[in-house]
């Protein structure tokens, strides 16, 4: 089978377990069903055999340009929601989770073939630098689709609207505690990117590390004034769903610097 086949089928299958997500909740069902979190897993399969497909093509780990990029940031962001969710009993923002994730795939085609990281030499050090970096982005992206769920629960709260939706969810200080857990789960991976890149061979892309560490202090300012109490928890979540929005905005807008549009499976 073709990558390209798969990956419109990973896509398929997320934009269906969010649709029965919707479903359930709209039928007042706060949980996941088996079926919608088995199309979620199975979602995920095929992103990863798409990965795997991809990663052949390129004889590497795939995020050998900026469309690759996005693509593993999704399956980042995936696989942080099944391994993070159960913990925290985390399971209705995954209705949420699965149209990001359909977002990223569809971000990606946008994206020109040609512009992407260096495809120099291959080495441990190098697969190490990209794959903790981009896991950041899974945990980062989780944190931001809890961020959104805040908002949307506290809005409900404050409108008195909806009652019904929102009365058997979790408490809005179980959300920000996770919203931050995530954040901080994320900025680890984020440091461990960062200083990984000095022992990549040739050393680190100076613009790339620019921006990646301009994010770190930001998330490490957030995370330092919400343990703070110097800012609530909606703005917490507001400020960590608009630093994960400027994050993807500052990979696409670095791939466009590189050329036209046009990007595919």
């Amino acid at each position: 089978m073709s990558g390209g086949v798969v990956y419109w089928g990973c896509a398929v299958a997320y934009a269906a377990a969010a649709a029965m997500g919707l479903y359930r909740m709209r039928s007042r069902l706060f949980r996941p069903g088996v079926v919608q979190f088995a199309a979620f897993v199975g979602a995920l399969g095929l992103h990863t055999w798409y990965l795997m497909i991809r990663g052949r093509e390129v004889g590497r780990c795939p995020v050998t340009t900026y469309g690759d990029i996005m693509v593993f940031v999704a399956w980042s962001l995936a696989v942080a929601y099944v391994l993070v969710g159960p913990v925290y009993r985390f399971t209705i923002p995954g209705v949420l989770t699965a149209p990001m994730v359909v977002l990223l795939l569809l971000v990606s085609l946008a994206i020109p073939p040609g512009g992407g990281p260096s495809k120099g030499e291959i080495s441990a050090a190098v697969e190490f630098h990209a794959s903790s970096s981009l896991l950041a982005y899974g945990a980062l992206g989780l944190a931001c689709v809890t961020g959104l769920f805040y908002l949307i629960h506290d809005h409900c709260i404050r409108t008195k609207r909806l009652q019904a939706w929102f009365e058997n969810l979790p408490p809005l200080h179980d959300l920000a505690r996770v919203n931050r857990d995530l954040m901080l789960y994320g900025l680890g991976l984020m440091t461990v990117g960062i200083a990984s890149g000095f022992f990549t061979p040739g050393g680190p892309n100076h613009a790339k590390t620019a921006c990646f560490f301009v994010m770190w202090v930001l998330y490490a300012a957030l995370l330092a004034a919400s343990a703070a109490n110097r800012i609530s928890g909606r703005r917490t979540a507001l400020l960590s769903s608009l630093l994960f929005a400027a994050m993807i905005l500052s990979f696409w807008t670095l791939s466009f610097a590189r050329g036209g549009m046009g990007h595919g499976p």
